[in-house]
């Protein structure tokens, strides 16, 4: 019958594998601290350019409305359409 000692065994101690969870617990808080960071970054940018994408369209919209003003103002308008038009210098 053999007898094992206590100095012959393999493996890890309580100790070692409660220091080894800690460090990983440690390093985990701090990955998800970093992607939480990266994913507030990325819809707050989003947020964003859907708002400048939104404003560029209106503006589009004006700058179309305007150029179409601009071109019944210069044309000769029927007696049964009226349209406000007005000249710098002129006032309403």
């Amino acid at each position: 019958m053999k007898l094992y000692s206590i100095n012959n065994s393999f493996g890890f101690t309580l100790i070692e594998m409660m220091i080894a969870i800690f460090i990983f617990s440690i390093v985990s808080i701090m990955a998800y601290g970093g992607i939480n960071y990266v994913l507030k970054g990325q819809n707050y940018l989003q947020t964003s350019s859907d708002q400048l994408r939104d404003m560029q369209l209106t503006f589009r919209y004006f700058e179309k409305d305007i150029n179409q003003m601009k071109s019944l103002c210069s044309q000769s308008v029927s007696r049964s359409t009226t349209i406000l038009c007005w000249r710098r210098g002129q006032s309403l």
